[in-house]
């Protein structure tokens, strides 16, 4: 049976959308080397990875991913990048989806590009032309990859201009720490150039944007000040996701934000989207629930009339994930702010 490559099969075609970022050859050149040295580092294949649960596909990402930010010439990244995204398109079909708890989702025998996830979460890379039930309005937001090429692209050129900072200035920092830190900071760069300086309005504009058109592409919001935490959580699970951390993307309940002095947001009266990230270090891995749509608001010590936007990424404790699980929500006391997320609709 012929494959649905959801990354190709668009308005534009095949050779056209190659031929604008770079030569579709050099791509699939690029691709046999990829594939010939994760078989000769790791002794399995990289096709068969992508489809063999979270941990593999996860590997494979990172493996790519690492590939390009080792390579100096930065039009070999681009290539690299554009391979990257290729391949997960070819693969990303064969990928079972999973809730946190373990029940199946997005199974209904039609694939995943045409399915729409209204259930509570999603493992890894959402497939390009998949789309996601915002809010309780049926109103759906779609994310098709050929239309944000070049925030990929520009994530790993952040990423490697800050681990360059990171490793000048902190020599002595572990090297998952510092990786972390440049992920999560390229990831924030992006979200802020991509869609502009989130206000007070953002809301009233989204819902706008919504009310004209139901179903909305994610590049629709690219610089309008109008994207809210689907849009947001939606960009930041693919990046996380094509830098190869393990993630979940999570459309729960209610947002409880309970006046911490470090907040200046207010609670949420319909479904909030957020992110869990589990970053690998010396002993296992660690856990985050990043909320790029709540930031935190701290003042300056130097000068306290002053307050710097800082982004929520509060670590996890086991105790916490064990409560995500049974309690199906989550009471986090960090940096000032007290906060109470959901991890399904009630």
């Amino acid at each position: 049976m012929e494959h649905y490559d959801p990354l190709l099969n668009q308005s534009n075609s095949d050779d056209n959308f190659f031929q604008e970022k770079e030569d579709l050859f050099e791509v699939q050149e690029c691709i046999e080397k990829l594939k010939l040295d994760f078989e000769s580092e790791f002794g399995e294949n990289i096709e068969n990875c992508f489809s063999d649960g979270i941990e593999k596909s996860c590997k494979v990402h990172k493996f790519i991913f690492d590939e390009a930010t080792k390579e100096s010439d930065p039009e070999k990244r681009k290539v690299i990048n554009l391979a990257h995204l290729k391949l997960e398109s070819e693969n990303h079909l064969n990928t079972k989806t999973t809730s946190p708890y373990g029940d199946k989702i997005g199974n209904s025998g039609k694939p995943l590009s045409e399915t729409i996830i209204t259930d509570f979460s999603y493992n890894q890379m959402l497939a390009s032309g998949q789309e996601i039930l915002k809010g309780s309005g049926n109103e759906k937001l779609r994310i098709d990859n050929n239309e944000i090429v070049d925030v990929f692209q520009n994530f790993s050129e952040d990423f490697l201009e800050i681990t360059k900072i990171l490793n000048d200035n902190h020599p002595d920092v572990d090297s998952k720490a510092k990786e972390r830190t440049a992920i999560m900071a390229a990831v924030q760069n992006q979200l802020d150039e991509y869609f502009g300086n989130t206000n007070r309005d953002a809301g009233k504009n989204n819902k706008k944007m919504y009310k004209k058109t139901k179903t909305r592409n994610l590049h629709d919001f690219k610089g309008q000040s109008s994207a809210t935490c689907t849009e947001l959580s939606m960009l930041a699970q693919q990046l996380v996701s094509f830098a190869g951390v393990k993630s979940k993307f999570i459309s729960g309940g209610p947002l409880e934000i309970n006046n911490g002095e470090n907040d200046n947001s207010a609670s949420s009266d319909d479904t909030h989207v957020f992110n869990i990230l589990y970053f690998q270090k010396e002993d296992g891995e660690s856990a985050y629930l990043y909320d790029p749509a709540n930031p935190m608001f701290i003042k300056n010590e130097s000068d306290q009339s002053g307050i710097t936007r800082c982004k929520y990424i509060a670590p996890l404790t086991k105790e916490q994930l064990e409560r995500m699980k049974s309690q199906r929500n989550i009471n986090i006391i960090h940096e000032g702010t007290n906060r109470v997320y959901h991890m399904s609709r009630i």
